[in-house]
């Protein structure tokens, strides 16, 4: 039994699925989970016996001053509803510019409540990403050598952790070595109380590349009140908490004779693959031609014409263009102005699909989802099991909306047969 085992947490992600994919990998694991949009904090009751409140933000790529004015009102929203834990949760690529907003926020939080430290802990195993040595990799490639270095909003040219936070933290990032959390306890507490001697606040880089170490630092770091990393350390931190819990089996769908929706507008090379193999399985696609709807020659109005000239069948309706279209896109309309048109075109077509009888949807893209769960003003989700790693089932929990079933996934996350497979698990 874990020593603190009615501990209430709480959880900020800079992105909505984010949210989402720690949301998942706390249910997985028996943890009673609400997932919350920053928009109704002010108003949200909650009435379940949570133990996990996580909430959605999109604060990603915005100015960092927003940024930590932002993550530091909802953390004391969270410690309002009872939360004496806290954690930051960002992507497992450590999504962010040379200006920020992981270490902005971090160092708002630190400061604020006069903490002298808290660990990185970027890791996602199952996803592929580690850290050795204090270098991220993906897949065994160092960060700054992948894709990730020529993303539209957030490049990633460097991979040492230390480097990354050294541009946008204020504070000494000391690499956490794998030798050490092996060690034991002792001498990891040995190590942080140096450190503390040492520097007034301070960044822990934490290795971890095997399930181990996961363990090692929920036993070392649990009963800080401040973690920070990616969802890969929720289901070890759980454990420490609640003790093992139990897997709730995905059910209770809303089944009708209705088709299902998708929406991509993630350019991600997963969410192209994804694409490719639903394409490849005979599943129906309407392709957006994104010039024509920043020109203003279609509209929703036009796709959602094009979808249900469709009759029954479940259509995905994408968004896909390699970095460099991308870029002429941003060059030629304004980088905000590609975004948030697409955002727009996407979440009315899920209003519409909703005003029209359909109670399954299925997202794929972190901004993609954002501004689906935005345009149908769901406020939070009950939160079921998994698709697929991280992506969760959500039911929406705002009156009205019961009868909805999404599936929200990051555009990097899912296996390739994705949009398959969330169709038959959907559907069972």
């Amino acid at each position: 039994m874990s020593p603190i085992n009615s501990i209430k947490w709480g959880c900020v992600a800079d992105d909505f699925t984010g949210a989402a994919d720690m949301a998942s990998f706390l249910t997985d694991v028996g943890v009673r989970t609400v997932l919350i949009c920053k928009s109704s904090l002010k108003n949200e009751i909650l009435t379940e016996d949570a133990q996990a409140l996580v909430v959605a933000l999109k604060t990603r790529s915005i100015q960092a001053g927003q940024a930590r004015q932002q993550c530091l009102e909802t953390f004391k929203w969270l410690e309002e509803q009872g939360c004496t834990k806290f954690y930051y949760k960002y992507c497992s690529t450590f999504d962010s510019t040379d200006q920020g907003n992981i270490g902005p926020v971090i160092d708002e939080v630190l400061e604020t409540w006069d903490l002298p430290f808290t660990i990185l802990c970027p890791s996602l195993l199952i996803n592929g990403r580690t850290v050795k040595d204090g270098i991220l990799y993906v897949h065994g490639i160092p960060l700054s050598e992948t894709n990730m270095r020529n993303h539209p909003l957030t490049p990633m040219r460097h991979s040492y952790l230390k480097e990354l936070m050294k541009h946008q933290g204020k504070y000494p990032c000391i690499n956490l070595n794998w030798k050490l959390l092996e060690s034991g306890n002792e001498e990891i507490r040995r190590f942080v109380e140096r450190c503390k001697n040492s520097y007034p606040h301070f960044y822990l880089a934490a290795d971890c590349f095997k399930e181990e170490h996961n363990h090692i630092l929920s036993r070392a770091f649990g009963g800080e009140r401040f973690l920070t990393g990616s969802s890969g350390l929720a289901p070890a931190l759980a454990e420490y908490y609640w003790g093992k819990g139990c897997r709730e089996e995905i059910r209770d769908f809303a089944i009708d004779d209705m088709p299902r929706l998708l929406l991509s507008g993630s350019c991600s090379e997963m969410v192209g693959k994804q694409i490719r193999r639903y394409q490849s399985q005979g599943g129906c696609t309407i392709e957006l031609d994104t010039k024509k709807i920043l020109m203003g020659e279609l509209t929703d109005g036009d796709i959602w014409n094009m979808v249900k000239s469709k009759g029954k069948q479940d259509v995905l309706v994408y968004s896909w263009s390699r970095a460099e279209d991308i870029r002429r896109l941003q060059d030629d309309f304004g980088t905000k102005n590609v975004s948030q048109t697409l955002e727009y075109i996407i979440g009315n077509l899920a209003c519409r699909a909703f005003a029209d009888g359909y109670r399954r949807i299925i997202v794929a893209g972190g901004e993609t989802s954002g501004a689906v769960t935005r345009a149908l003003d769901i406020s939070s989700f009950r939160v079921l099991g998994s698709i697929d790693p991280g992506v969760p089932l959500l039911i929406p929990r705002d009156k009205g909306k019961e009868s909805l079933r999404l599936v929200l996934k990051s555009g990097n996350f899912g296996s390739e047969d994705f949009f398959i497979k969330a169709l038959r698990e959907e559907g069972k």
